[in-house]
């Protein structure tokens, strides 16, 4: 998989619109974005593209995000 960049204005899931990088780290990327069937904002996490073939980090995203869903 490329190291290709995701950019603004990105529709992912054919529901969430990237609308700005937050922040970038060595695992992920976070973004403002906006759930355009619900109409409101949300936080994105976006998996780098290097690691999204790696088996681990992929069960370490998912365990992070079942997490965070409890906490919403």
């Amino acid at each position: 998989m490329s190291d290709a960049r995701i950019v603004a204005e990105t529709i992912l899931a054919g529901r969430y619109r990237l609308v700005q990088l937050i922040d970038r780290g060595g695992m992920a990327e976070v973004w403002e974005g906006k759930d355009e069937i619900l109409d409101r904002p949300v936080a994105i996490k976006v998996l780098h593209p290097r690691l999204a073939s790696d088996d681990q980090f992929q069960e370490r995203f998912r365990r992070e995000a079942v997490a965070a869903a409890r906490l919403a």
